[in-house]
């Protein structure tokens, strides 16, 4: 009888941690970098110089080149009409607009150092530059922006995520996850967790950093909020995982060596059970006048918040509805809903 809990447990374990993943697409080339505008899935394929996307509303979508011609585009992001590419080779961020059939492809600033990864912070573009060793921003209002050097003597940056004020990042050459905090003027590295392998795509759920691991086919989990952080291996079997995406409840993952993108509900991954599912939609993101809600299955109150956690308004919504920020400056927020669903949003 005890043979047969153990191997029980085991099971139970294995499915928790093998690959309970879907598939997207296949017959890629090394995607890369990921991103989502509202039906559309946009990823990078650095081999063939390109980027491509993808209708989410098709059971067997077909990839559709939306630029070419591109230098290892690695990380994308999407920022309204626009999308913003790291081409790491040739040491530039370029941008296109997403609403034209053949886009043209613009310069935003160049002379980098292996521009990898992205993350966009209200109207700051944050990125690593994994061959100079430095995190730098831009800010993407200015016409031609320029380049300040946020933290520098890095150990090869790569992946890059914000919580709260701290920016995370990994450093492949030293093995390890770091931070710093961006409120302050002294930016002082502090190492979070020492790992193993390379770290290469970072998301966050609530407090919670899930980063993808690609030499050891496995994404991990770490609670930000222990002092001491122990890792949990939340998802393996993956074939050279690399950019991960969060999308509501899915989280998207390119499997570089498989040439493909898969994704899995996130509430199959273990570890997950302390983490409010989000089952709200929400969009578009950013937006200047009204946020559109569905998924809501009761009346629910909220509370907009800004960065410093200073309560800006709250109402209530029921059902499909909409929510007026016309009133709000620029800036970052949060939406908080009492049965503990959050969305982070941009007023442009």
């Amino acid at each position: 009888m005890n043979k047969l809990i153990l191997l029980l447990f085991l099971l139970l374990i294995s499915f928790n941690l093998y690959a309970q993943t879907t598939v997207v697409v296949t017959g890629l080339k090394k995607p890369q970098g990921l991103a989502i505008n509202g039906n559309e899935l946009y990823f990078s394929e650095p081999k063939d110089g390109r980027v491509s996307k993808v209708d989410l509303r098709k059971s067997e979508p077909i990839p559709r080149v939306v630029i070419a011609g591109l230098s290892s585009p690695n990380e994308i992001i999407i920022s309204g009409n626009e999308l913003y590419i790291c081409e790491y080779s040739a040491g530039k961020i370029s941008k296109i607009d997403i609403t034209v059939s053949n886009p043209t492809l613009t310069t935003v600033v160049s002379g980098l150092g292996g521009p990898s990864e992205m993350i966009l912070i209200e109207n700051e573009l944050y990125f690593s530059e994994s061959s100079a060793n430095r995190i730098s921003k831009i800010d993407i209002t200015e016409v031609n922006p320029t380049v300040n050097v946020v933290v520098s003597n890095l150990n090869r940056p790569s992946a890059i995520a914000e919580y709260g004020n701290e920016l995370y990042f990994s450093e492949s050459s030293a093995n390890r996850i770091s931070k710093i905090d961006l409120r302050s003027n002294d930016t002082i590295v502090t190492e979070v967790l020492k790992v193993v392998t390379r770290p290469v795509g970072f998301v966050f759920i609530e407090n919670k950093l899930f980063y993808s691991e690609i030499d050891d086919a496995r994404i991990s989990m770490i609670d930000i909020t222990e002092t001491n952080p122990t890792p949990n291996v939340v998802l393996t079997g993956l074939n050279g995982p690399y950019g991960i995406f969060l999308e509501g409840d899915d989280l998207y993952i390119c499997e570089y060596r498989a040439n493909k993108i898969s994704k899995i509900n996130i509430s199959l991954l273990s570890s997950v059970e302390n983490i409010p599912i989000n089952t709200i939609r929400f969009f578009p993101n950013p937006s200047s006048d009204f946020i559109h809600i569905s998924g809501l299955t009761s009346i629910e109150p909220y509370i907009i918040n800004n960065l410093n956690g200073k309560e800006i308004n709250k109402g209530i919504i029921v059902g499909e509805s909409s929510i007026d920020i016309r009133y709000l400056v620029k800036g970052t927020y949060f939406l908080n809903f009492d049965d503990g669903n959050m969305i982070k949003f941009i007023k442009e």
